[in-house]
């Protein structure tokens, strides 16, 4: 979409919406981060100016040992790609939140909306110099796949359970699980 060749036509806000939630999904239950290019330049659903839209909030698919803020082993990779990335952008402030799916008590969801923390331990111990906040949503804000129909509940459970981040922008702190914010 961000070449005017390949796309002739501006594709709307909608078409738009529907490929990155499409893309953001796969992601996600993919469990593999390919969105970024080997010099850690962006890519993909990582890129932040596609033909003028932006992309505010990024998910990446960090996963984690079921009901702890542990990485799980195949998430290695996935962290260190968004070392890479975060290196080469250098931003100022990055935010990361933290979500569940809603197996499990609103409390132990919040609780484990600190796997966000473990995301900016590993973040800050690699070198990155950001200011980085914390934020736990717990099963506040699930995703609301773009065609339901097209997965099964346990699908649908993976991609909720996720961290996403933001460099250099605000996201909303609505449905914030109570004191889950951690400034750098």
């Amino acid at each position: 979409m961000a070449d005017p060749k390949a796309t002739p036509q501006r594709p709307s806000r909608a078409e738009i919406d529907k490929v990155f939630k499409l893309a953001s999904e796969s992601l996600l239950l993919a469990g593999t981060m390919t969105t970024v290019r080997s010099s850690g330049q962006p890519s993909g659903t990582m890129r932040s100016n596609i033909r003028g839209v932006e992309i505010k909030a990024h998910p990446i698919p960090v996963q984690f040992v079921f009901g702890k803020a542990i990485f799980a082993e195949e998430a290695k990779g996935n962290v260190d790609t968004l070392v890479k990335h975060l290196q080469h952008e250098e931003p100022d402030k990055i935010i990361l939140v933290g979500h569940t799916d809603h197996i499990g008590t609103k409390e132990h969801n919040c609780k484990l909306s600190s796997r966000a923390q473990a995301l900016k331990k590993h973040l800050v111990k690699a070198g990155i110099r950001a200011n980085i906040t914390t934020i736990g949503k717990g099963e506040s804000e699930p995703v609301r796949p773009y065609d339901p129909s097209r997965y099964i509940r346990k699908q649908i459970n993976q991609i909720n359970r996720r961290v996403e981040f933001a460099v250099d922008s605000d996201v909303s702190y609505g449905g914030e699980c109570p004191q889950s914010r951690y400034g750098g």
